[in-house]
């Protein structure tokens, strides 16, 4: 949670750089192999230092302290950490970037990546609610910001987009997941259709990093997974029928969700250090 709206660090609108895109293909596809590689190695680095980080806070300290499992005390002593941590966070440059409600964004440069990550490991490791997503798509942006210093705004700005890209398909585990979100991106709009060609290029080039290429055995894939799930072995029309009933009340509470979200999100931004530690206080209930 942004205490202020950060400035995108770079605003050239990637909807209309279809003529630049189409006019340096060639090049463009050879810088989307380096940012999918990049993208992907950086995004995998994040996920392995929080899982450290992670591992570090409740396994070993709790182990070292004498603690079997985490007690109640340390659950509400690491939340509260993590908010001042947060806290610090936001006041670096960037304000740790942009909110969750203003959905998928490639705007996060590297001048203002270091509060996003610093906000994201505190919030992860010390036990608040986050999706990984947001800070890897960060990371992966934040990289081509960086290699593409300089240049033409709009090629910067595909290059974050490229690199952004391989950052969230190495959460989703699967290239194809994230190749119909960008799909959907191009068909609403706010993509250009020539820079689809890259985008997937960096998205492959990405999953290789995963998966390997020869004798290299590649780092592994991640992906988002709910364990003990009963196998599903067919759908029956009760099942089909009990599906949408479940579709319609889940947007239903989204929808009153993301209300309620904005309304705190207004708060946040006026008082944001009482609302941070209410929300690690109510996290440990």
């Amino acid at each position: 949670m942004s205490t202020r709206d950060p400035k995108p660090e770079s605003d050239a609108p990637l909807a209309t750089a279809e003529p630049e895109i189409s006019g340096r293909m060639g090049p463009l596809l050879l810088l989307s192999v380096a940012l999918g590689v990049g993208g992907a190695l950086v995004a995998s680095l994040f996920l392995v230092v929080e899982s450290a980080l992670h591992q570090a806070m409740w396994v070993d300290l709790p182990g070292h302290l004498g603690l079997s499992t985490p007690s109640w005390w340390y659950v509400v002593v690491a939340l509260l950490v993590g908010a001042l941590i947060v806290r610090v966070a936001q006041r670096l440059p960037g304000h740790t970037g942009s909110g969750p409600l203003e959905g998928f964004h490639f705007d996060t440069g590297p001048r203002i990546i270091a509060s996003v990550v610093v906000a994201a490991l505190a919030t992860l490791a010390f036990g608040m609610v986050l999706g990984p997503e947001a800070p890897l798509i960060a990371c992966g942006t934040a990289l081509g910001g960086l290699l593409l210093r300089g240049r033409d705004p709009k090629v910067v700005q595909l290059g974050m987009a490229l690199g952004g890209v391989a950052a969230i398909g190495a959460i989703f585990g699967n290239p194809l997941v994230t190749a119909f979100m960008i799909l959907e991106f191009a068909a609403l709009g706010p993509l250009p259709a020539a820079a689809l060609l890259p985008i997937l290029v960096a998205l492959g080039s990405g999953y290789i990093v995963q998966i390997g290429l020869g004798p290299w055995s590649g780092l592994g894939t991640h992906s988002l997974a709910l364990p003990g799930l009963p196998a599903f072995t067919g759908l029956t029309g009760v099942e089909l029928l009990g599906g949408a009933g479940v579709a319609v009340v889940a947007t239903v509470v989204a929808l009153g969700a993301r209300e309620l979200a904005e309304r705190l999100q207004s708060a946040g931004r006026r008082r944001p250090t009482p609302l941070l530690f209410a929300a690690a206080l109510f996290t440990a209930l």
